[in-house]
């Protein structure tokens, strides 16, 4: 008889298993792993004992707990930070490029500017410019002139003792004539000349309508001759002249210089 009870309880126990497992799949199809019958720590024999080692071993996995915490579960590596790409507002880039400055000397030379002490009017008494020193500094008063007829050209305004000295050991690699000027009408250039050593040299920078601010020659041009000396650069002849011409049917044009400076670029000889 107690062989009899015994087996009597162990088939009950193994179908009181089989009905367990049974439950506790369909729930967790229904519900998910956290309402599954098999993680009840109530229920015997290996089957929702709430140990993952066991529960893995006995259901195949279909009830594996996926705890982070449990130290025998490989976790993914943790990933760096995305690498910040935007700058902040008005931030430059490290990619940005500087806008270009035709003014900006070579590295290790130097851009000297020189104003010059005296202006005046030469020829031209029909259409000489008026106030001719108002082209000595930038002050918002103009030399003017007043053109009329196509093909009519103004007097030289003429800008001299500009004193440019450079440094002892320095060469000169370039020069460079900025004109800050402006025109009521069809008012253009006719010709602009830089006059060094005696002999004028003629611009090499393209001659045209005055639209604004103008600069001539640059930072490695010699307007056509050599390397002036220092002797040459700081003579009191040296000078700036220009003439302008009216071209067009636009009427009487107004043109008017506020000022011209002379830059020397210079280097360590």
């Amino acid at each position: 008889m107690p062989e009899i009870a015994c087996g009597m309880a162990f088939a009950l126990e193994a179908t009181m298993q089989r009905l367990s497992f049974s439950v506790g799949l369909l729930t967790f199809a229904l519900f998910g792993p956290g309402c599954s019958l098999l993680a009840f720590d109530d229920l015997s024999s290996g089957y929702g004992t709430g140990d993952p080692k066991e529960n893995a071993r006995d259901d195949g996995g279909a009830s594996r707990q996926t705890s982070s915490s449990d130290p025998t579960l490989p976790t993914a590596p943790a990933q760096p930070p995305a690498e910040e790409t935007t700058p902040a507002s008005g931030a430059p880039t490290a990619d940005a490029a500087a806008p270009y400055d035709p003014l900006a000397p070579d590295p290790g030379c130097t851009m000297s500017p020189f104003a010059a002490s005296t202006a005046s009017n030469v020829g031209g008494t029909t259409f000489a410019w008026t106030a001719p020193d108002n082209a000595r500094a930038a002050d918002g008063a103009d030399a003017e002139v007043h053109l009329a007829g196509s093909g009519t050209l103004s007097g030289a305004l003429v800008l001299s003792g500009f004193n440019a000295s450079v440094p002892a050991n320095a060469k000169v690699v370039g020069m460079l004539v900025k004109v800050v000027r402006h025109s009521a009408g069809c008012v253009f250039d006719h010709s602009i000349t830089l006059g060094i050593g005696g002999a004028p040299r003629s611009s090499p920078t393209a001659l045209g309508k005055w639209t604004g601010t103008q600069l001539f020659g640059g930072l490695h041009a010699l307007w056509g001759g050599t390397a002036p000396t220092n002797g040459e650069l700081a003579a009191s002849s040296v000078n700036v002249t220009l003439v302008a011409s009216f071209q067009g049917t636009c009427g009487n044009s107004r043109a008017g210089i506020d000022a011209v400076t002379l830059y020397v670029h210079h280097c360590p000889n």
